[in-house]
């Protein structure tokens, strides 16, 4: 992944970036962003989408999730290098979940630090194949099933 972009969608004046993760190296173009947004005007069902060969780079490609905040819209835009797709390793719901954190933390002064890990969080689970994305949930489970048993026994009449 060589970029992370959010943009905030103005209705009068179209997109507005926000940040871009790493900070080095120039915006896409306004265009870039404008057909990004005329994607995600046609999907409407689906709120990912692959973009390829739209940029200079040929090589690079484009993802994209459109999420609304507080009547606004906003989309997160990653620029990977590769022609694999990465719908395939990472999800949809995934990415919403990042950008729902993001918008949360928007005005607040640990919004720097969440895109930076949101960057990494990314860049690392598309990293991961197979059997080691298998062992990275079981252990998000163990360590979930560890604190439930810290936390103490949990009563029938707890669960329901």
């Amino acid at each position: 992944m060589e970029h992370l972009i959010l943009i905030h969608w103005n209705k009068s004046t179209g997109p507005i970036p926000i940040i871009q993760y790493p900070p080095e190296g120039a915006y896409p173009s306004k265009d870039i962003f404008l057909k990004i947004w005329a994607q995600h005007e046609l999907n409407k069902e689906n709120n990912l989408i692959e973009l390829d060969s739209i940029l200079e780079d040929k090589d690079q490609s484009v993802i994209s999730v459109i999420q609304e905040f507080e009547g606004e819209i906003y989309f997160l835009v990653l620029i990977i290098k590769t022609k694999s797709k990465v719908s395939d390793v990472i999800t949809s719901d995934i990415l919403a979940v990042i950008t729902k954190n993001l918008l949360e933390l928007i005005n607040t002064n640990k919004f720097t630090r969440a895109v930076s890990e949101a960057f990494n969080t990314i860049k690392n689970y598309t990293k991961l194949e197979g059997q080691d994305l298998i062992s990275f949930f079981q252990e998000k489970i163990k360590f979930t099933i560890l604190q439930i048993l810290r936390n103490g026994v949990i009563t029938k009449k707890r669960v329901s």
